[in-house]
């Protein structure tokens, strides 16, 4: 008799217009509809009856994922797998949660977890492989991202993660290299021709063969840059030099190769976003912050409002300095050291400086020691100033640091620091003079 009347009571409660199933239905047809924040509210109420059924915390944690709410969907989701360690799901949003927030190393164990359940979702392959490339696992990011190209060959956010996770790979490999080394020389000779720049190739490509006369690399190379410039002759003597490349040079080249080629691949499937921001990020590398702009604009018509590429639009608006447009995206997105400079720059010292007292790197240190000299402050610019001495490539910093120096009264520090802001100058006058007078000759 007690078995009956406490099925009849919960039939009764099931059936209230506030009952479990009546709500129940109520979350899924706002799920349906893609009214997550209504969802989530009737979600709640569920639980308040509830409280202990996993499922219905895991139900509430995707209805806050798909409203944009991923902190309060990963604490949700949280509770549901203390309630039940079984609920896969669970376990691959909390994953997803962790990667949107900017989580990696949280994201990782969950995603893996998620992909062992499930190996060929896209979605788990797709967050799995940003994750370690997030951390700087280059190795695993390819691999996951070769997959995913395998899986959905039309994927150009997969084309993309492979051409950059390459690429940084071959760069990691770069940096392990003794920076005097033939090996090294020649790489930075191969990116020099191929971003048309025969003389400063030709410097690299000499050096290189000083350090090592038998590099075969070096020597394929110079025959190609020979041909580049119309000594078919003197390519002809190099070629028979040359030699395969082996070793950490040939994993660097063969990266970098098929890095050329997931981006071949991203261009073929023709206009996106991910496109569109690579093209961008490839302009603003050669200096081109006009094209980088044009390049933004045209990821963000295609992902109006995306934050990544509102943050590239803004640093390549300060880049070409079109500071009105650039400081609404730098406030927006908190960009401290971009927003003071640019503020600096735009004849607003004073009101760089609380913003460029948030940080610490040497470009918002140099920034707050001009803004500081602008606003008639030289005592309180003379330590900033310092701090971004070993980042001064003309002269600049040594010579706003004297005026400081100068100002304060330390006429002696002021000298000194002149003498050293000429000799920067003078020097890179010099390199740029004998660059200009650099002649190909023949081997």
């Amino acid at each position: 008799m007690f078995l009956v009347l406490l099925l009849l009571s919960l039939f009764r409660l099931a059936a209230q217009p506030d009952g479990p199933a009546v709500l129940s239905q109520q979350a899924r047809q706002a799920m349906s509809a893609g009214h997550f924040d209504e969802a989530a509210q009737i979600y709640r109420k569920l639980i308040v009856q509830l409280p202990n059924v996993g499922g219905l915390r895991m139900n509430l944690g995707l209805a806050l994922f798909q409203a944009g709410k991923h902190r309060a969907a990963a604490a949700e989701l949280e509770t549901a797998l203390k309630l039940d360690p079984t609920l896969a799901p669970a376990t691959m949003m909390l994953g997803l949660c962790h990667a949107k927030l900017g989580e990696p190393l949280a994201a990782l164990p969950l995603l893996e977890k998620a992909r062992k359940a499930d190996p060929s979702n896209a979605t788990v392959l797709l967050e799995l492989a940003d994750a370690n490339y997030a951390i700087g696992r280059f190795g695993p990011a390819i691999e996951l991202f070769r997959e995913l190209t395998s899986l959905q060959p039309a994927n150009s956010t997969a084309w993309r993660g492979l051409g950059l996770s390459l690429t940084d790979h071959s760069q990691s490999l770069f940096a392990r290299l003794p920076a005097e080394s033939a090996e090294a020389l020649t790489l930075l000779a191969r990116a020099r021709l191929a971003a048309d720049e025969p003389k400063a190739a030709f410097t690299f490509l000499r050096q290189a063969l000083t350090k090592n006369p038998h590099f075969g690399p070096a020597h394929a190379s110079l025959a190609e840059l020979y041909t580049k410039t119309d000594h078919s002759d003197w390519a002809a003597a190099e070629t028979a030099k040359a030699a395969p490349a082996s070793g950490v040079f040939a994993e660097i080249e063969n990266a970098s190769k098929e890095a050329l080629q997931a981006f071949a691949r991203l261009s073929a499937l023709g206009p996106s976003a991910e496109l569109h921001e690579t093209e961008a990020e490839a302009a603003r590398a050669r200096g081109n912050h006009a094209g980088a702009i044009a390049a933004w604009r045209k990821a963000l018509a295609l992902k109006p409002g995306n934050p990544n590429l509102e943050r590239g639009l803004a640093r390549s608006l300060l880049q070409s300095r079109n500071y009105d447009e650039a400081i609404p995206l730098l406030t927006k997105y908190q960009l401290y050291s971009e927003l003071g400079e640019a503020l600096v720059e735009s004849g607003k010292p004073a009101e760089a400086v609380p913003h460029l007292l948030k940080t610490r790197t040497p470009a918002a240190q140099a920034a707050l020691g001009r803004a500081y000299l602008a606003i008639d402050q030289p005592a309180k610019a003379i330590a900033p100033l310092r701090a971004a001495l070993a980042t001064d490539t003309d002269g600049g910093l040594h010579f706003q640091l004297a005026r400081a120096l100068q100002r304060t009264g330390a006429v002696a520090q002021a000298r000194e620091m002149d003498r050293i802001s000429q000799q920067i100058r003078q020097k890179k006058a010099e390199r740029q003079e004998a660059a200009g007078a650099v002649v190909i000759t023949p081997p």
